[in-house]
């Protein structure tokens, strides 16, 4: 029974280590667009709206730094999206360890238990040798009684 003590003891301090380990505070990204150069003029027209000028509606610079921002956004929450999937992948492996590692102990426990109980259950209390220490005792004075009664 001290074993169970020991080893339920040492799974909660790792249960305790390994779940403050996998829940410290994440640094927060944010990403930084690069940043547009000159005068950027960007005209908006609704659909069916006759357009008030002739030509493009984004100046040369206006549509490059907006295909730079789009694809440099893209990219961010790619790598951001993968960082978050690392992160669970990581606690969901912690998780997972921490789960066999309690498992194993439980079954380390269950079998000290067992192993516990077939002792106890295979000594009777008839087969001790107070038992039959005793039993002989008050035999022997009865008998040494019973002696002394009849001569």
């Amino acid at each position: 029974m001290k074993n169970c003590g020991i080893i339920l003891r040492s799974l909660i301090l790792f249960s305790m280590i390994c779940s403050s380990s996998f829940t410290a505070a994440q640094e927060a990204w944010t990403p930084n667009p690069p940043s547009c150069p000159g005068d950027l003029q960007i005209s908006l027209i609704h659909e069916g709206e006759p357009a008030f000028f002739a030509g493009q509606l984004f100046t040369n610079d206006a549509a490059a730094c907006l295909g730079t921002r789009m694809t440099y956004y893209l990219e961010a929450a790619r790598a951001e999206l993968d960082r978050q999937a690392q992160i669970y992948e990581a606690n969901l492996q912690a998780n997972r360890d921490i789960c066999i590692v309690e498992l194993d102990a439980l079954e380390a426990v269950n079998f000290i238990l067992e192993d516990e109980l077939a002792t106890a259950l295979a000594e009777h209390w008839y087969d001790s040798f107070e038992f039959h220490f005793t039993v002989g005792l008050v035999a022997g004075v009865g008998v040494g009684y019973l002696l002394g009664r009849v001569l």
